[in-house]
């Protein structure tokens, strides 16, 4: 049996029940309002995604990456990512030229050899080789020294006129005429006929020699098909003088 205020005798299968003390009641904490969402602003976005990348640039150079690879990733000042590099400017592919052709073969031309009124007269001349004849100036100023060995392969003439004009013959009893370009500005080159050969080269050029510096000159070149060759060149003085003399010599000579 119970015995006090507190017990309380229930008739439940016999059972005595005690009630027990009420529980203390629960203190409540006061709750405070939700903080509102603010949305960022553009202006802010772009400072956290710097702040990200400034987070991920410091554990980089924290690995061993450097500051090239901090730069790398932030990509400079503004954010932008840098351009990919190549290692080297890579050349354009060269465009395909155009087809090779073989040149034209040209018709003779007739040289200009009209005789002037102050022209020389001309005689045959052959020189102590024998290597070839031709119709030579003479009189009126003009005048030949004897042939001369240039070198071992080359033997010439040379002739000279009353105002400073010059004109060469020269023979090369084992080489083919070659015309050497360096030092000469080409003006103009031909075929034109030669009685004898069937043809020569003209070549119109300023440049060397010296006396063809100032003014034209004209180089006629015969190949006799054999190996060897002849040269005559015209120029210097009264220019036009000397050209007409080298082509009147270049038309007649024979071997």
């Amino acid at each position: 049996m119970a015995v006090g205020p507190a017990a309380t005798q229930v008739g439940v299968l016999g059972a005595t029940v005690i009630d027990a003390p009420p529980p203390p009641a629960r203190r409540r904490e006061p709750r405070l309002p939700p903080a509102p969402v603010v949305a960022a602003t553009p202006s802010e976005a772009p400072r956290r995604r710097t702040g990200l990348l400034a987070g991920a640039a410091a554990a980089l150079l924290l690995v061993g990456g450097g500051a090239g690879a901090a730069f790398a990733l932030l990509g400079g000042d503004d954010g932008a990512e840098p351009a990919p590099t190549t290692g080297g400017a890579q050349e354009p592919a060269a465009a395909p030229g155009p087809e090779a052709r073989e040149p034209e073969p040209r018709e003779p031309v007739e040289p200009q050899t009209t005789p002037q009124a102050d022209d020389p007269a001309f005689a045959p001349f052959t020189p102590a080789s024998g290597a070839y004849t031709v119709e030579a100036p003479v009189g009126d100023g003009w005048s030949s020294g004897p042939e001369e060995a240039v070198n071992s392969r080359l033997d010439r003439v040379t002739w000279t006129g009353p105002g400073g004009e010059t004109v060469w013959v020269d023979s090369t009893p084992a080489d083919r005429p070659e015309f050497l370009r360096e030092g000469k500005d080409v003006l103009e080159e031909r075929t034109v006929p030669q009685p004898a050969f069937g043809s020569m080269q003209e070549f119109v050029f300023t440049g060397e020699p010296d006396f063809c510096a100032a003014q034209n000159c004209v180089v006629l070149q015969i190949d006799p098909g054999d190996g060897s060759g002849y040269g005559i060149i015209g120029g210097g003085g009264d220019a036009e003088e000397a050209i007409r003399v080298a082509r009147r010599m270049g038309t007649s000579l024979e071997p």
